[in-house]
């Protein structure tokens, strides 16, 4: 029997150069160059897609959205380094995915004039085009979502989760709206960016795409939720640092930066990024590495399994697989946000 610390030490993924994305901040009376640090992954170089920032543009086009950001996202690009396990039709999937999510939030949520009445009604009619009960195409976002989710359940495994998920973070971006502007605390902040963020819809959509088939026992177990909460608030904290010269101009938007200064009064938005750097990234990396390594425990052990006729050796694999998603995920991220033009300032779009 192999020792369970040598099964914990074996599931750790070997490091490559830990991936860190460094930025130029600019925020009002502060300039500095900020290190977003990463927790190092297996894989992260683009594939054949990674050049193809137009052709998410043209899919909303044919759709009805005629919306030129959406290549500057070059969600393509995003597929590759945060899923590069997936299937090549996979990969197109998650490219559509992301062009709705950047679409969606663009024009539907973080605009002057969005509230949670004008959300509510979009999603109502996104819910009402995904049950088929509104023309698929009565609103270009939702016809996006609606294409997406068909091309999803025509790659084979099971798609539950992920459209349970997508319901999910729909509503929870509803709610988000109704507490924009009001006093949040750090955590609950987290629960519901999680969700909102489409953090959880994102990782679930990911294991459709990787042909994986994930009993809902694992979900449940203390070492993937785990990962998953780490890896989400990861992605969500990393997201709203580097997000944050942005955002600072757009009336009552939240962001962990200006809640975590205010929280532990601050003096300054650079030592925030320090502080949450060291208190917030760094162990969310190390929490990852050690669910993972919880994750390939069990199924070694045997808690975690397939199901009649698997083997352990089966279930490690998988262990091993899931574990690696979600890490992989994490460093695509922020080599995504190097690679596009994602939260730049005009200036540094137009260099």
């Amino acid at each position: 029997d192999t020792p369970l610390e040598t099964i914990r030490a074996a599931s750790i993924l070997p490091m490559r150069r830990p991936v860190g994305l460094t930025r130029l901040i600019e925020l009002p009376g502060e300039c500095f160059a900020y290190t977003c640090p990463g927790s190092g992954s297996l894989r992260a170089s683009p594939g054949p897609l990674a050049e193809q920032g137009e052709q998410m543009h043209l899919w909303a086009l044919e759709l009805g959205l005629d919306y030129p950001k959406l290549s500057h996202f070059n969600p393509t690009l995003g597929a590759e380094l945060t899923v590069p396990e997936a299937s090549s039709e996979g990969l197109i999937v998650l490219a559509k995915w992301y062009t709705f999510l950047f679409a969606h939030d663009d024009l539907a949520v973080d605009h002057d004039e969005a509230s949670a009445e004008t959300l509510s009604a979009d999603v109502a009619v996104y819910e009402g085009m995904l049950l088929g009960n509104l023309p698929p195409r009565e609103l270009a976002i939702g016809a996006m979502l609606v294409d997406c989710v068909d091309h999803a359940r025509r790659l084979g495994p099971a798609t539950e989760a992920f459209e349970r998920s997508v319901s999910a973070y729909l509503r929870a971006g509803v709610e988000e709206l109704c507490d924009r502007g009001g006093n949040q605390s750090i955590e609950e902040y987290h629960r519901l960016r999680n969700i909102a963020g489409a953090v959880e819809s994102s990782f679930e959509l990911a294991f459709v795409c990787m042909d994986i088939e994930l009993p809902e026992s694992w979900r449940e177990h203390p070492a993937y939720r785990q990962i998953a909460a780490a890896a989400g608030r990861h992605i969500c904290v990393a997201n709203d640092l580097l997000s944050l010269p942005k955002e600072l101009g757009f009336e009552g938007h939240q962001n962990f930066v200006v809640l975590y200064r205010e929280a532990l009064e601050l003096p300054s938005y650079r030592e925030t990024y320090a502080e949450i750097a060291q208190h917030v990234l760094v162990p969310a990396a190390l929490e990852m590495h050690a669910g993972f390594a919880e994750l390939v425990a069990a199924a070694a052990s045997g808690e975690l399994g397939l199901g009649p006729g698997s083997s352990v050796a089966e279930a490690v694999a998988l262990a091993r697989r899931v574990g690696a998603m979600f890490i992989t995920w994490v460093d695509g991220h922020l080599l995504w946000e190097e690679g596009s033009r994602r939260h730049r300032s005009p200036l540094e779009q137009a260099a």
